[in-house]
């Protein structure tokens, strides 16, 4: 790709913002993004599913900010892969809204031929959750296989860390800018996964760790792989929202059992009665990849790793790995240095801490991102309708633990027609991003299912 087209690129992504459902149709009509850039408003206007708010951001031409973020990442060799590049993974490329652009450090592995797991799971993880973690992540990079994660506290870190440890090659999805490192605990490890893999994110750089950019991220997380392991998580864990952004793309998604007296297991033992997939050690995974990717598996190291004695701790402590673990009574409890990602984004507090630069940090001169146009919230498409529930004693039941926002929710649905999700934020009020999360939930829990078209019916 010549260089200069990539600010064209940049330009397009701050334009249409995170997530977006509509830029895909502007790029089938142009031939390329020149043309795409040089197009007027009337001209955007007759394009069909193309909004008059999008029309309005992309009358915006300059190129200041994107010249600004393009020089930046020159000059710190932060690498760019922009939508029509030919490694632009497939399966990303494939969902609704995939990324403009994804920015990047280190070396991608190329996914359209190399085995891929996300493994995600609560920042609340048990001494269980923590071992598991770490020890089905090592064992399938062992095998060659790619460990998706957000680098987040607790389950995230320690699969990333599993995976390095073994050898193997990590992938991280950041919820913010490519140069603010978060949560700041993991910068070591940030490092090591560049090393031995890459850190990736849609958000240009400077972009802080908002609330609402990481259940956005998190259909990326899923994307990237052919399926998603759910380690651990409560009810409200934000990783149930990555489990459902794995259904609606298509994917598998694995879930490790836990003990139902357990807040930590509630998420998990949730999944495994809606018909995730339950797993117990890396070997019921190897099972399903050997199916398609026989021929790339490592089975001999894979089969040493399963019988090596792994030291967890040691590995955490070498890379720094936030690895705090939570009793049976943790409810009030908090990891240091971190927020809620989940709740952050249900209470509309959406400003998380960022991390403070290092001196000597890269750092951007008027780098705030583009906020001309708000991120999209990502669109259910495809996704299986499953049966319809026989036992309305259970689901009053489920009803009834719903939270007020998901009554709310709950009650602008007809009783006898589906319902789209643009509706829903119209007749509630709540915000786009607000009613994703509790979305997933519902759905989860049983009292909502999802429909094709971004259609939703309650049960």
């Amino acid at each position: 790709m010549v260089h200069d087209e990539l600010i064209y690129w940049i330009w397009l992504s701050l334009r249409v913002g995170a997530a977006s459902t509509e830029f895909v149709r502007l790029l089938d009509y142009y031939d390329g993004i020149f043309d795409l850039y040089r197009a007027e408003g009337e001209e955007l206007s007759g394009i069909e599913g193309v909004s008059p708010t999008l029309v309005n951001a992309l009358s915006d031409k300059s190129l200041v900010q994107a010249g600004k973020y393009y020089h930046f990442c020159q000059s710190y060799h932060i690498g760019i892969l922009t939508y029509n590049d030919p490694l632009y993974p497939t399966r990303l490329r494939e969902i609704s809204n995939p990324p403009v652009l994804l920015y990047y450090k280190g070396e991608l592995p190329d996914l359209n031929t190399v085995p891929s797991i996300s493994v995600v799971g609560t920042r609340k993880m048990s001494e269980y959750g923590k071992q598991m973690a770490y020890k089905i992540s090592y064992e399938l990079a062992s095998a060659g296989i790619v460990v998706v994660s957000g680098m987040a506290l607790g389950v995230d870190g320690v699969a990333s860390c599993g995976a390095i440890e073994a050898g193997g090659r990590s992938i991280a999805v950041l919820g913010c800018g490519i140069d603010v490192t978060y949560p700041r605990e993991h910068s070591k490890l940030m490092d090591m996964i560049v090393n031995n893999g890459a850190v990736l994110t849609e958000y240009a750089p400077g972009t802080r760790p908002e609330g609402r950019n990481f259940p956005v991220r998190n259909r990326i997380i899923s994307a990237l792989s052919e399926a998603t392991l759910v380690v651990e998580g409560d009810s409200n864990s934000g990783s149930l929202i990555t489990a459902r952004h794995a259904l609606i793309q298509g994917r598998e998604v694995f879930a490790l059992p836990g003990n139902i007296d357990e807040s930590n297991a509630q998420g998990t033992n949730i999944l495994l009665q809606n018909g995730a997939t339950m797993i117990v050690c890396a070997e019921d995974i190897m099972k399903q990849y050997r199916k398609v990717h026989k021929r790339s598996l490592n089975e001999l190291a894979f089969n040493s790793a399963r019988h090596s004695k792994t030291d967890c701790d040691r590995a955490l402590a070498k890379m720094k790995v936030c690895a705090r673990i939570y009793g049976h009574d943790y409810s009030n409890a908090r990891s240091s240095g971190g927020t809620n990602e989940l709740k952050d984004a249900q209470s509309r507090s959406l400003v998380a801490r960022a991390t403070v630069p290092d001196r000597g940090k890269p750092k951007i001169a008027e780098a705030a991102p583009d906020v001309s146009t708000p991120a999209a919230a990502p669109t259910a498409i495809n996704t299986p309708v499953a049966a319809r529930s026989d036992k309305p004693v259970a689901r009053e039941s489920n009803a009834a633990k719903l939270t007020e926002v998901q009554s709310q929710i709950l009650e602008a649905f007809p009783l006898d027609d589906c319902i789209s999700f643009d509706k829903l934020v119209q007749t509630t009020g709540l915000a786009v991003q607000v009613v994703t999360l509790n979305l997933t939930m519902m759905t989860v829990v049983g009292v909502i299912r999802a429909l094709p078209g971004g259609m939703y019916q309650r049960l």
